[in-house]
């Protein structure tokens, strides 16, 4: 004998399904959000890794050897030099263009492995103190303006905050605990999610828990659970990829390092110093690229806050207006 539902259960049966729709959700972002800040702090540290000497002697060695070729190379522009006089017109076989390019070559073996190493401490300077955060959105001082934030803090709050714009309270006549779960201001999820890095109290009764306004029944809390999963979700993978980014950065720039002597001894090439070229590009693409990556995630996550909070710009489209903001979000993101 089938079950059947009549027309009174089907309000009943529809709120059940809501609830344990909102449970899923609420579980699923107990997961997620805390991960999000997980591992921007992982990102952050990443990029204040230090420079390591260890490889600086692995450059050397390939830095004699160009030593010599070098050496070798100018004996030879002598030898062709007492072979053809007439070289000498050529630009790029001109004495003192070849002497030019073998002093600058000399200077570069020399120091490349400390321009490296001020790089890094730069970089670590900048990651450390948050300057990028600072001129963007986060704030990285507390209210007294004394203690800084650690990477820690900074992707707890970035989480919290951005959890925030799915998860609020109702407006209701009513002495409960509840409102005081959502808000900055004294909100216990966000205030536990700062803290502790969890959301224990996010599956409370409150979830589920409805008062009504006349006729009709709402729940107390406002919690848009599809959207903040999703876009959750979506920060996190985000992240995630920045985390593999950041790894792969490291190792090319020590990549580029210990190379460094080839595109150097192809410099003393005449009319083929292409490499040469190449290869400053690319460690100079290669090292901005974290504090880009740093610069997007702050500002992507002010304009989520702005279109949050200047939602109710949205109303006159509609229905649609909720599915609007967040196809806006997602673009920011993949922006």
């Amino acid at each position: 004998m089938l079950f059947a539902v009549s027309d009174s259960d089907l309000p009943w049966v529809v709120k059940i399904i809501q609830n344990a729709l909102r449970g899923l959700c609420a579980g699923l972002c107990q997961l997620i959000y805390p991960l999000i800040s997980t591992f921007y702090q992982v990102f952050s540290d990443m990029g204040k890794l230090f420079y390591n000497d260890n490889f600086t002697q692995i450059y050397t060695r390939i830095s004699t050897i160009i030593g010599v070729f070098m050496v070798f190379r100018v004996i030879f522009w002598l030898i062709e030099l007492l072979v053809s006089p007439d070289s000498l017109s050529d630009k790029e076989k001109n004495p003192g263009k070849i002497i030019q390019k073998v002093l600058l070559s000399i200077v570069l073996l020399a120091t490349t492995p400390r321009i490296f190493k001020l790089a890094f401490n730069l970089q670590y300077d900048i990651m450390n103190e948050h300057v990028i955060e600072d001129l963007i959105v986060l704030e990285s001082k507390d209210k007294q303006g004394v203690e800084k934030l650690d990477n820690a803090a900074i992707g707890r709050k970035m989480a919290a905050e951005l959890f925030l714009n799915f998860y609020k309270a109702s407006e209701y006549d009513g002495n409960d605990n509840c409102k005081d779960l959502a808000g900055k201001d004294g909100g216990i999820v966000y205030s536990e999610m700062i803290n502790y890095n969890k959301m224990s109290h996010l599956t409370d009764s409150c979830l589920t828990d409805t008062y009504k306004n006349g006729e009709e029944e709402y729940y107390k809390i406002d919690f848009n659970g599809l959207f903040a999963v999703g876009v959750g979700a979506f920060v996190f993978w985000m992240i995630l990829m920045y985390c593999i980014s950041v790894g792969t950065r490291y190792v090319q720039l020590i990549f580029l390092q210990i190379i460094a002597p080839i595109p150097i001894m192809c410099y003393l090439t005449p009319k083929k110093d292409n490499m040469f070229s190449k290869w400053v590009k690319q460690c100079t693409t290669t090292y901005l690229d974290l504090f880009i990556r740093v610069s997007i995630i702050s500002f992507v996550m002010l304009l989520i806050n702005q279109v949050f909070e200047n939602s109710a710009d949205f109303g006159a489209i509609g229905e649609t207006s909720n599915w609007i903001i967040l196809f806006l979000v997602l673009g920011l993101l993949t922006f």
